[in-house]
């Protein structure tokens, strides 16, 4: 799961034998560790809540007292980000990914088609991911089969896909340059990224291929999202 996009904090406290939780506090960044500097303080625990709601994300339990003495405390979270995700997934949060099932085509005044070139930098193609959005989003009606397909995610903030939806550009040459001196871009392909429908697992095309959608984790299927570029998998 890739971290939540800026503005979605987690905060901290620390849990200390015989008491009510520590008043400070510390904000993730979802990168650990967490720390407290020139702190005096004895804990057993780190309970990890939303920031907004407060509702308890998960409790990293020390095995025992750990203790500093006006020096940094330091709190490290290695299952933070399976932790966020089943935060998610209890509070219902789910993305809904809308992805051509089949390729569009760019074609000339007379119908017929254009350069392949610019076929490939103007059209999706099946397996580009259109938009994503959240659980419950009520699609148009030709927003199914047999153009698109619907890939739900749950625990995943729709946030967190948009990386995905980037389209694939490049620099060609200094000398073409907006009128702010910055070089110019041009688009290559719609998307950069795009789902590998041929080696989906087959429980997976099925669904998709009769039903129109299909529900799976990200973990399960972020292999299967290649990058156009240099062939990584997303992450």
């Amino acid at each position: 799961m890739k971290p939540p996009a800026p503005g979605t904090l987690l905060e901290v406290q620390l849990w200390p034998r015989g008491g009510d939780l520590y008043s400070t506090t510390a904000t993730a960044t979802f990168t650990s560790p967490v720390t407290w500097a020139t702190a005096t303080i004895s804990a057993i625990c780190a309970v990890v809540y939303e920031s907004v709601s407060k509702d308890v994300v998960g409790v990293f339990d020390f095995g025992g007292t750990v203790s500093s003495t006006a020096g940094t405390f330091t709190v490290t979270c290695p299952l933070l980000e399976p932790l966020l995700h089943s935060f998610r997934y209890r509070r219902g949060i789910m993305a809904e990914i809308l992805i051509k099932a089949v390729d569009s085509v760019v074609t000339d005044e007379h119908g017929d088609p254009v350069d392949p070139a610019i076929d490939t930098a103007h059209s999706f193609k099946q397996g580009h991911p259109v938009v994503v959005m959240p659980d419950g989003h009520e699609w148009g009606s030709d927003e199914g089969l047999p153009k698109f397909y619907i890939l739900k995610i749950p625990g995943m903030d729709p946030t967190d896909f948009h990386p995905y939806l980037a389209a694939h550009t490049d620099t060609p040459v200094t000398a073409s340059t907006k009128p702010d001196g910055s070089a110019r871009s041009s688009t290559l392909c719609p998307r950069l990224w795009r789902l590998d429908i041929s080696n989906i697992p087959a429980d997976v095309k099925r669904s998709l291929t009769t039903t129109g959608t299909h529900s799976t984790t990200w973990e399960s299927i972020k292999t299967h999202i290649k990058n156009r570029k240099d062939g990584s998998t997303a992450s």
